[in-house]
Order: C-alpha cells, then structure tokens, then sequence
C-alpha cells in the first residue's frame, strides 16, 4: 500500500526524513527515486537528524558513498554519475546489502536486479518550486 506526503517546503521534507528515521531498523534499505533537486539528499538529512548525527551531510554525487557514524550507521549511496554495475558490483556494494547497516540509495534504477526486495522504496516529485510529493511504497 502506498502512503503519500506533501511536503509545503526544505524543512517540511528534512521533518518528515526525521520523522520516518523513527520507524527504520537495522538493516533496512531505503531506494530514493526522484528527479535533480526533488529533495532526496534533503530527506536523508532528516533522516540523519533523527539519528542525532552532528556533522553536515552531504550528497555522494561525486564520492559515490559516503558513511555516517550515528545512532544507527548509514551508508549514503548516489548512483547518478556510476550507472555501470559492474562497477558497482567490483567495489562491494553486494556486501553492503547484506550487513545491519541502513542502505540509502539515491537513483537506485541501475542496481535493482541486485537490491534485495525487502528495500523501502520512497518517490519524490517536484510539485512546484517548494512543494514535494513523498510516496512510500
């Protein structure tokens, strides 16, 4: 069953990243779609808050990966420039998959034939220049 948020603007979206860090466990993972600016490195930051991590949080656009030490550990994952998987696959990310870690993947579309069926899948979508809509499925 799909749940649907909208989001009025930036803050509303890291609220609702925080609020949804209540209910994730460890070992979940958590594939962000959305296009350029849709607010899915804004929703991790939310995410991150409820973990109480105290440092800035950036995207892995050009990293790739980036880990967080907090409450929980989160891997941050960003697909948009690596859309080879066989990259992907010959530096790991399968190990990930399969720790208690909490995944988030930021354009997950390369890597589903590998990303178990058990990840939470959450869709972003610009509605105008503020307003987003958040669909958990």
């Amino acid at each position: 069953m799909n749940k649907s948020y909208t989001t009025a603007d930036y803050l509303d979206t890291q609220k609702l990243g925080e609020s949804f860090s209540k209910k994730i466990k460890e070992g979940d993972i958590i594939l962000l779609y959305g296009d350029l600016g849709s607010g899915k490195t804004t929703f991790v930051k939310g995410i991150l808050n409820g973990f109480n991590f105290p440092s800035e949080v950036t995207s892995p656009t050009f990293s790739l990966i980036n880990e967080y030490e907090a409450d929980k550990k989160v891997i941050h994952i960003d697909c948009y420039r690596e859309t080879e998987i066989k990259r992907w696959i010959n530096i790991g990310i399968e190990d990930y998959f399969n720790s208690s870690n909490i995944i988030i993947i930021e354009w997950p579309e390369i890597l589903e034939d590998i990303i178990p069926n058990y990840a939470i899948k959450i869709e972003m979508k610009h509605i105008d220049d503020n307003k987003r809509e958040i669909i958990f499925s």
